[in-house]
């Protein structure tokens, strides 16, 4: 194994669970290595340190993540204001289709 990809990885438990496709979790890894990779504004792969905005799907909020190991929930309008003023970066919407969850 290769302990460095291992660690460049953005997993992170979730501070509530979400529900996707009738099935409750409590962790992601959000598998931005996974193809299709997922790039920064920079073309670097998105890893554990990337601030991220993903749209969680069915539930009108989004899930941000600081970089730094914390997860929150928002709502559109702080979203924006994290993308516009904070530095976060917007993933794709099917990002959910290539994370590995973790059930409750």
């Amino acid at each position: 194994m290769n302990f460095k990809n291992f660690i460049e990885m953005a997993s992170f438990t979730l501070p509530k669970l979400i529900k996707i496709d009738d099935k409750k979790y409590g962790a992601v890894d959000m598998m931005f290595e996974k193809e299709p990779t997922t790039y920064n504004k920079d073309g670097k792969v998105m890893n554990q340190g990337s601030k991220f905005i993903a749209r969680v799907p069915d539930a009108g909020e989004y899930l941000a993540y600081n970089g730094g190991g914390d997860a929150f929930f928002v709502d559109s309008e702080k979203a924006e204001e994290l993308l516009k003023d904070e530095g976060y970066e917007e993933i794709p919407d099917t990002w959910w289709k290539k994370a590995r969850f973790i059930d409750d």
